[in-house]
């Protein structure tokens, strides 16, 4: 017995007869789902997947807007260097590659974005993740934000995914996080 059936089946909707009017004119308009999506890339693969979601989603969603944020977490290269790990021109160069690895992302999305024929404004920003990605859904006023899904186990602890579980935690918006 499969636990569909314990709860019955589903109930028919009655068809209107002819002595029942459809009333059409009388539905509310329901807002639009999305006018402002922002997804966040980090030059992963599954990033890549979260920003053809995203592109794809806005496709379907007559007037969305979409944009795209890079972020450099230089507090965590701030923290590499403080721990003696990174010394000060090695940071530089690190974030000098990151900037251009962020730029080639942006590109790409702008890029698969132009194949649906949306136009999506891109961001190259800086901070610590989260709160540089609150402050730009905020800024942004963005409906909906679509992030990578991430992995949590023993084999691999980063400082990505602990941002992306904080971002679903605390996001003033829903997320959407494509595994």
């Amino acid at each position: 017995m499969s636990i569909f059936d314990m709860f019955g089946k589903k109930q028919e909707a009655a068809q209107p007869t002819s002595e029942q009017p459809v009333e059409e004119e009388n539905k509310p308009e329901l807002p639009p789902f999305a006018k402002k999506i922002l997804v966040v890339v980090d030059g992963s693969k599954r990033a890549y997947d979260a920003a053809n979601y995203a592109i794809s989603l806005a496709s379907h969603l007559p007037g969305c807007e979409l944009c795209a944020a890079f972020v450099i977490d230089v507090a965590s290269l701030d923290s590499l260097m403080q721990m003696h790990i990174f010394v000060k021109e090695e940071r530089a160069n690190f974030e000098a590659e990151l900037e251009t690895k962020g730029r080639r992302t942006l590109e790409y999305v702008r890029n698969e974005g132009q194949k649906y024929k949306i136009d999506i404004d891109t961001f190259l920003l800086k901070g610590r993740v989260t709160s540089i990605v609150m402050q730009a859904v905020r800024e942004l006023k963005a409906d909906l934000l679509v992030i990578a899904g991430w992995h949590n186990g023993s084999t691999r602890k980063d400082t990505s995914s602990v941002e992306f579980q904080l971002l679903l935690d605390e996001a003033d918006c829903p997320v959407i996080v494509v595994k």
